[in-house]
């Protein structure tokens, strides 16, 4: 009789597992995305420094605003919300020149990161993954910069790496998942300061050690929006 009742048990616990991961699903997708730094502390003094003792230049070097890059991402749904983690990458290109050597500075500010975070389901919660998600993302922030120079007129050297630092976020987003189609927007905060003074030093090598050192350090806010193909179809 213990070992009717002991079975029966097995099988209770067996149906409710079963019937709590028949409303859990997961989809993979690789994306594309674009938008704008609305704020890059640090960075911005450091290449208005760049501008300010050069009144030579032709074309004076903006900060870097507008972004772009490819997103992979993993999103795994509950009737109630959903859990993601993605990785995206986003790159920034500036330039400076001066006509009268026809020289061509570049500048390149990559701010890729690593995304995990939680979606609630706007609405009747639902077996379908498809919906829109009001959610915040935890991000690790991975921020390298670039520069090369060379002459108009000749062959593009490759990009030197002047500087990498880590930096921790967290990114509100709203996201539309559809049936082949992903679309999320986003807003990432940085909690912690990003030190360009290796930037600096770089691209200001007779001025830089005439700058408070705090003027190199600075967040990076950014709003962005990516479009992601999901490898399987929702149902």
């Amino acid at each position: 009789m213990q070992f009717l009742n002991l079975k029966l048990l097995l099988l209770l616990c067996f149906l409710n597992i079963n019937s709590a991961f028949s409303q859990i699903a997961a989809n993979f997708g690789i994306g594309y995305g674009t938008g704008i730094h609305t704020k890059a502390g640090g960075l911005d003094f450091v290449i208005g420094r760049y501008n300010d003792t050069r009144g030579f230049l032709s074309k004076r070097m903006a900060v870097p605003r507008v972004f772009r890059g490819i997103s992979y991402s993993m999103d795994i749904f509950y009737p109630k919300g959903v859990m993601t983690m993605e990785w995206v990458a986003r790159k920034s290109d500036v330039t400076a020149e001066v006509s009268s050597t026809q020289q061509i500075r570049n500048f390149r500010y990559r701010v890729n990161t690593f995304n995990f975070g939680y979606g609630k389901k706007l609405g009747h919660a639902t077996s379908s993954p498809m919906g829109r998600y009001l959610g915040v993302d935890f991000s690790t922030i991975s921020i390298k910069n670039y520069t090369r120079t060379y002459q108009q007129d000749a062959d593009k050297p490759e990009y030197a790496k002047i500087n990498w630092d880590l930096i921790v976020g967290f990114s509100p987003f709203l996201q539309f998942t559809g049936n082949r189609f992903t679309t999320k927007i986003y807003y990432q905060w940085m909690l912690t300061s990003a030190n360009y003074w290796d930037v600096n030093l770089k691209l200001n090598p007779n001025t830089w050690f005439k700058d408070d050192y705090d003027n190199n350090k600075g967040k990076t806010s950014s709003l962005g929006i990516i479009l992601r193909y999901n490898l399987f179809k929702n149902k």
